[in-house]
């Protein structure tokens, strides 16, 4: 058995262990992972007295997010370049378009427009508000779409009444629900996702409502979550979902979108981002508002009981656990 990624799951599986003092090699064979991969895990995330599940989670993410950080900006003269070309207004496919004119046969002077929109994501991440010099940050201009694209893409969007009669039905794991949630006018975004039958919902700031910036967060906030739990997402019809068949490929799932003004056919998760509003209140500044806070309210809410499940909570339910009592 070779080194494999340990998934939140398997975390909460090896405190729970830990806590019934199981060897590291009993608990290996449990979660199917080598014993060396258990070692690792312990060595690296466990805290000063224990292992806890939550915070072995955090600082995983943390680590992946400094090691993508320093390979972004290794290159120093090409991302000088970027920069310049954001605080000057430039959009990420007009840098690309610019660099791949000036630099026809040199390839490492060239950067996709996806990659310059995962370096605002980072930029974000650091305090820097770089997507206020994006196009469309801040303006209620959209953009104009010929008929003939409108056409296309809303052939391909596949609607509610052709979703799977499974879904409707909130018998399996993987079923979910999406929409965003606004803060103050020019502050940014949460962009919520919540399961059908467990209500496990998870999170992630939007610094803009642009398509491509929600597909990258929407990717890092699943980025734990099994392929198998994720089987169709139902979305709203708003511009930020615009580019859901990028999305689907991320994810490797299947879209639907909910009819136009009809809130009612995402009910859970219109109330969800209810629940989320008694920590991030309606015309709330979401300027200073960091992952860490979201990822707090959203822990609270997956692990608060609910009348609809038994009064067992959605991280039980989603995860397929007993209950057992947790630090958070």
């Amino acid at each position: 058995m070779g080194y494999t990624h340990i998934k939140y799951n398997d975390r909460v599986v090896i405190q729970k262990l830990l806590s019934l003092n199981y060897t590291q090699k009993a608990f290996a064979k449990v979660v199917n992972k080598h014993p060396s991969t258990i070692c690792r895990e312990l060595k690296k995330n466990k805290s000063i007295f224990f292992y806890y599940a939550n915070e072995a989670q955090e600082k995983s993410k943390n680590r992946r997010k400094d090691g993508c950080k320093k390979k972004l900006f290794e290159k120093n003269e090409l991302w000088n370049d970027v920069y310049e070309g954001l605080i000057n207004k430039h959009s990420p496919e007009q840098i690309e378009g610019r660099q791949k004119l000036l630099y026809k046969n040199d390839k490492s002077k060239m950067v996709s427009k996806e990659t310059i929109y995962s370096m605002i994501y980072y930029l974000e991440s650091m305090g820097q508000n770089i997507a206020a010099n994006l196009r469309y940050a801040n303006k209620k201009r959209k953009r104009r779409r010929n008929q003939q694209e409108n056409r296309l893409l809303q052939a391909k969007k596949r609607s509610i009444h052709k979703r799977p009669k499974v879904v409707n039905e909130k018998k399996r794991i993987g079923d979910w629900e999406g929409d965003t949630i606004e803060g103050q006018k020019g502050t940014g975004l949460i962009v919520t996702f919540v399961e059908r039958k467990s209500t496990f919902l998870v999170a992630a700031k939007l610094p803009t409502k642009h398509s491509e910036i929600l597909n990258l967060k929407t990717r890092d906030a699943f980025s734990e979550i099994e392929n198998s739990q994720l089987k169709t997402i139902t979305l709203d019809q708003g511009t930020e979902f615009s580019n859901f068949i990028n999305l689907e490929e991320n994810l490797n799932c299947k879209t639907y979108f909910a009819d136009k003004a009809s809130p009612w056919q995402r009910g859970l998760n219109e109330n969800t981002n209810g629940l989320l509003r008694q920590f991030f209140p309606k015309k709330s500044s979401f300027e200073n508002l960091t992952d860490e806070k979201i990822k707090k309210a959203v822990d609270l809410l997956n692990h608060r009981p609910r009348k609809s499940l038994g009064f067992r909570t959605p991280h039980e339910a989603f995860f397929g656990i007993k209950p057992i009592a947790l630090q958070i």
